[in-house]
């Protein structure tokens, strides 16, 4: 899927490269922020996930044919979710009932390549869609669980998110991300609104958690302000 991803987006450039001197381009810095949780298949342990809330900056850029964008940008993009699991160990005494309650935040730099129209009649709005690549860069780990009934103190974790690498046995989480966005935007002068969701398509589990039909994929709900700033036609 990466490769056809990353296909798609040199023949999108190709052809964009190919047509510029005849598009009016504009470029400015978004602010934006997101919404996200992780839709996830049948897991070793039955889990509830919740959304988490995070940010998106970076710079974005437009080139315009009349009525159809082309829409690309460079992001730093909060992604995440709460997780709640529940599952019994057997003890001395019996089993115990395991409460873990986990906040995981991931950070990625992400690239999003959209094909907007906006028609005549629609006055100011637009529709968009595209596929995004992504890569992760940093993030949060944090969980609490205590025995339910247990006499302990909850025991409390947190560190940076590790992400696959070469030859790295152990990780929280599949470094790319791929996918595909659609929404709505709205744009006046400079100024242009977006309003979107996201759907994963790269399972964000790392190889060795992923058993057979253990999957888990974003979700990400975003909205965004960008300010564009003309250059050349």
């Amino acid at each position: 899927m990466l490769r056809i991803l990353t296909f798609l987006c040199a023949a999108l450039a190709s052809l964009l490269l190919s047509t510029a001197a005849r598009a009016q381009f504009s470029y400015g810095p978004r602010l934006g922020a997101t919404l996200t949780t992780l839709s996830s298949r049948p897991e070793r342990y039955p889990s509830r996930y919740s959304p988490l809330a995070g940010a998106q900056v970076g710079l974005a850029g437009q080139w315009q044919w009349g009525a159809v964008r082309l829409q690309t940008a460079m992001l730093y993009t909060q992604k995440g979710a709460r997780q709640r699991t529940q599952y019994a160990l057997p003890s001395p005494t019996g089993e115990l009932l395991y409460d873990y309650r986990i906040r995981t935040r991931f950070g990625y730099l992400e690239v999003p390549l959209h094909l907007a129209v906006a028609p005549v009649w629609a006055r100011y709005l637009q529709v968009f869609a595209g596929p995004y690549l992504a890569m992760g860069v940093g993030g949060q780990f944090e969980q609490e669980y205590q025995p339910t009934g247990g006499q302990n103190q909850p025991v409390r974790e947190a560190r940076p998110l590790e992400y696959t690498a070469f030859m790295k046995s152990y990780a929280d989480a599949q470094r790319y991300d791929t996918g595909i966005s659609a929404g709505l935007g709205y744009q006046t002068g400079p100024v242009l609104l977006q309003a979107q969701y996201s759907w994963a398509w790269q399972n964000n589990r790392p190889a060795w958690y992923s058993g057979p039909g253990t999957a888990r994929y974003h979700r990400t709900a975003a909205l965004a302000l960008t300010y564009l700033l003309p250059r050349g036609t």
